[in-house]
């Protein structure tokens, strides 16, 4: 049961970087918005 919760979780990790890799693109290059945006992602 524990690697299957630590499965989802990796899961949910790679899911919310590449969401986090999609709003980057979304917003253009690194300015302050997607640096802030990238700094959220990783909380």
């Amino acid at each position: 049961m524990p690697q299957e919760n630590a499965l989802l979780f990796n899961r949910f990790d790679d899911l919310a970087s590449s969401l986090c890799d999609a709003q980057r693109v979304r917003m253009g290059q690194l300015n302050a918005k997607s640096i802030a945006l990238s700094d959220s992602c990783l909380v």
